[in-house]
């Protein structure tokens, strides 16, 4: 049985791409390490980050001190052979300390990937 390659990946990572994806107040905290981990699980499976607007971070903490992009939406180039023109929105937050993130694809079709309550 041979696996489809369209892949659409979504979810709260916890970790990072690259450094100016994280803002906190210890500066002295190295990411590299994972960073280069979270790249290398991407590139394994040959997967694409699709253009973020909105906010530039996902997770707040409450008193907005610390901040990462640590939810994505990550696709293969098979799935953007197929639809072309995906941007990753993400919303501003309520309740949870995650925002939502929204996958759109011409102005007809959005999903929604909600935030965690």
């Amino acid at each position: 049985m041979q696996l489809s390659t369209t892949w659409c990946v979504v979810g709260k990572f916890n970790s990072i791409r690259r450094s100016g994806e994280r803002r906190s107040v210890n500066t002295n905290i190295d990411y590299k390490r994972e960073m280069r981990r979270f790249n290398d699980f991407i590139d394994k499976l040959e997967l694409i980050g699709n253009p973020m607007v909105g906010r530039k971070f996902t997770w707040y903490k409450p008193n907005e001190t610390i901040k990462s992009r640590i939810d994505q939406i990550l696709v293969s180039m098979e799935w953007l052979d197929k639809w072309l023109d995906n941007k990753q929105v993400v919303l501003s937050r309520s309740v949870s300390d995650h925002c939502a993130l929204v996958l759109k694809h011409q102005p007809w079709i959005e999903v929604l990937y909600g935030s965690e309550v």
